[in-house]
């Protein structure tokens, strides 16, 4: 008697923690699947909000990653000459900042400065960012007029590159439009 008791006790133990499993389970199921429905709600939001951006009738969140203020408040100052458009723009001084942010808030443009001693992780950095702003425009650039520089960044999966010379706001106005049209 005591044995069976024991053995029935240890069965309803089982069957619990089996059951709390199995509950477990199925929620982790329907907040996969809430996750996935909200996931492709925001795609089709930012597919119609592209739409707009480049009809000019929506703001361009712009994110500039730059650890120097004056390369940040000259784009900021070029980006709001452009007619037509209006644009917001913040920044990130790394980019590791500038990953968490994206985390946090979407960007349909990214800025990213690059130097001689990132060519290297320039594909997995370009990849992290279009993977945690699903797909933003990446222009690249570079105060030098270096054509390693533009080709690592196209070769590394950025929309555009644009040398410092370049960075005037009906160029940058130019491949703004044309990398979202062609990111939509």
């Amino acid at each position: 008697m005591p044995l069976r008791q024991a053995l029935r006790k240890r069965q309803n133990h089982i069957l619990e923690r089996l059951t709390e499993t199995i509950q477990g389970a199925l929620e982790c199921q329907e907040l996969q699947t809430k996750i996935l429905c909200k996931t492709a709600a925001k795609k089709a939001e930012r597919k119609k909000d592209v739409k707009l951006m480049v009809s000019g009738l929506k703001v361009i969140k712009t994110l500039v990653i730059d650890e120097k203020d004056d390369v940040y408040l000259i784009a900021r100052d070029k980006l709001c000459e452009i007619n037509g458009t209006k644009f917001t723009a913040k920044k990130a001084n790394s980019v590791n900042i500038a990953s968490s942010m994206c985390n946090l808030e979407e960007f349909n443009v990214i800025l990213l400065r690059i130097r001689d001693n990132e060519l290297e992780s320039l594909p997995v950095v370009i990849r992290d960012l279009k993977k945690k702003t699903d797909n933003a425009a990446i222009i690249a650039y570079s105060h030098d007029n270096n054509h390693s520089h533009d080709m690592a960044a196209l070769k590394a999966g950025a929309s555009d590159f644009l040398s410092g010379e370049e960075l005037t706001a009906q160029k940058l106005e130019k491949s703004v439009r044309y990398c979202l049209r062609n990111n939509s």
